[in-house]
């Protein structure tokens, strides 16, 4: 019943808000977004969308403007998104859940001048904003019945919207997207996936991750419904019912939420409509392929990818049941189209043997415009191949080798970058806040794995005084002012000095690694009611753990 449609390269030369507008005019009444408040088919959502956009015209004449987007995961992110782009504005999406202090960074340094935001966020918007006229409420300003319609030119060029990921210098970068490059990106997705107007799409990543946007946006250029849910509010206990009950075809997420969806499954969790598993941001382990062969039916494709908010993803993995994997991992196949892989060595030439490790650097003319106001950053980054080319070459940090057959095995960043639960994460930006209170003398940051294959992040400290005791508590409030929950360490180890190389820097591979289990033992508290005994005797089951306590997370 699969009605594909090929996505042509020439049909990126044009605006996101054109190749939408195909859409509404090829299925006007199909169901565009459906969350659990609010249903609207591709005509209402055009009509909305356009109203958003006048409103915008008429508060920011000014050609080049950026605009922040305060909302909670649903219909209303996405509404006010497509505002925005038919506007011909930047959009800069923002995480409620993120500090006070960090998005007022971002607000500040992407020169927002005006935040779209709704009732339940619009109090933490006058925090950010202290003009009235600066912040526009859509609670206010949203009409599907008004016949809108909209005369405004966006070109492939524009900008589109800027992403902040994390930053080495304790600040959050911002990585710029034009309408081309984002097109070009969904391209890829919808001809590789075969993307088409009767899937139902899983919405789970926050809409101000590269991941979460891709989700949004390969759904409604292609005729198909977004479903969004909210695994903050709702929990990952009802995304099993919820992914049977809305008929998810395609289900989108990074493998810690996949782990923890089918951890606590029975094996018949029928999920017959799910025809496509597509796991990234981590890396995809075996027993991730095991899993998905034991809950998804034989009609079912499991897509691994690689990638970053710079590159879009450059390296890719179909597998099904069939699949026979020679490796402990899962290899990487760099056949993704108009993006060229290169390993290279510590001097920037090229590795060619089988076997050795290299820095991944992907060429491609649809990358990344670059960093938001950081030109030597961005020419430290992408570097220019020729004057006549228009493709640039972009270091990812990442390291790999190639495999004898010419695909690659990912072996994790080179540098003090890491990936928690998809989120890229620069171990330099916790430190630097880390450094702010007054009794630690020096701290390192690195990740340890559980059993279960979930990486978990570790501070290490030196305190200024000797044997001198440091408030978890007291640090995790600290560093909850400034950095999103995702960073905050789950473990924070003192001692008295860093154990060190020869060459003098700290010894990452002598710091003492945590004992998950012991951790946990030392902080067990045993149930003593009688509900207090019964949950526990549920998770104890569920996880196949023996000892869980009434404080357990």
């Amino acid at each position: 019943s699969n009605s594909f449609v090929e996505f042509k390269l020439k049909d990126i030369e044009q605006s996101i808000c054109s190749r939408f507008q195909r859409q509404v005019r090829l299925y006007p009444n199909q169901l565009a977004i459906q969350d659990h408040q609010q249903k609207l088919t591709y005509q209402q959502l055009d009509q909305i969308s356009n109203g958003i956009a006048k409103i915008i015209l008429e508060r920011c004449s000014d050609q080049h403007t950026s605009i922040a987007l305060l909302f909670e995961q649903g219909f209303m992110a996405i509404v006010a998104i497509l505002g925005c782009l038919k506007a011909g504005k930047i959009f800069i999406p923002l995480d409620t859940s993120f500090p006070l202090e960090r998005i007022n960074y971002i607000i500040n340094d992407s020169q927002a001048s005006l935040i779209l935001t709704n009732n339940l966020n619009l109090s933490f918007a006058q925090k950010l904003l202290s003009q009235p006229e600066q912040i526009l409420n859509l609670d206010d300003n949203l009409n599907a019945d008004q016949d809108q319609s909209l005369d405004h030119k966006v070109n492939a060029d524009d900008l589109a919207y800027i992403l902040y990921t994390s930053g080495s210098t304790g600040k959050p970068k911002g990585v710029v997207y034009n309408h081309r490059n984002l097109l070009h990106k969904i391209r890829l997705f919808t001809n590789s996936l075969f993307l088409a107007s009767d899937d139902r799409i899983s919405h789970l990543s926050t809409y101000s991750h590269s991941a979460g946007l891709t989700q949004i946006f390969r759904g409604l250029l292609n005729g198909a419904t977004v479903l969004p849910f909210d695994l903050k509010v709702r929990g990952i206990d009802h995304l099993a019912d919820w992914l049977q009950q809305e008929q998810i075809t395609i289900y989108h997420s990074v493998p810690t939420v996949f782990r923890h969806l089918l951890q606590s499954a029975t094996s018949d969790l029928g999920f017959s409509h799910i025809r496509l598993v597509h796991l990234g941001g981590e890396t995809v382990n075996i027993r991730d392929f095991e899993l998905y062969k034991k809950h998804f039916s034989l009609n079912c494709v499991l897509a691994t990818y690689l990638g970053s908010t710079e590159v879009g993803h450059f390296a890719q993995n179909f597998l099904n049941h069939q699949t026979q994997l020679n490796h402990k991992f899962i290899p990487l196949n760099c056949n993704v189209e108009d993006k060229k892989v290169i390993l290279l060595d510590k001097n920037k030439k090229p590795v060619t043997k089988a076997g050795e490790v290299g820095q991944i650097a992907v060429q491609s003319a649809y990358l990344a415009l670059g960093y938001w106001r950081q030109p030597d950053l961005t020419q430290h980054k992408f570097l220019t191949v020729t004057d006549q080319d228009r493709s640039k070459i972009y270091l990812t940090g990442d390291n790999a080798r190639y495999l004898a057959n010419g695909s690659i095995q990912y072996l994790g960043r080179q540098d003090s970058q890491i990936k928690i639960r998809g989120f890229r994460v620069e171990v330099g930006e916790i430190e630097y806040y880390l450094l702010q209170d007054n009794d630690i003398q020096a701290t390192v940051v690195k990740t340890q794995q559980d059993s279960q294959g979930n990486q978990h992040l570790i501070a290490y400290i030196v305190t200024k005084k000797l044997k001198q005791t440091i408030d978890t508590n007291y640090l995790r409030q600290f560093l909850a002012q400034n950095l999103p929950d995702y960073m905050i360490p789950s473990s924070f180890i003192c001692l008295d000095k860093f154990p060190l190389t020869p060459t003098g820097k700290v010894d990452q591979k002598a710091l003492p690694l945590v004992d998950f289990e012991k951790q946990r033992e030392n902080q067990y508290q045993p149930p003593h009611s009688e509900i207090e005994i019964k949950l526990v005797s549920i998770w104890q089951e569920v996880l196949a753990i023996e000892k869980i306590g009434i404080n357990d997370n």
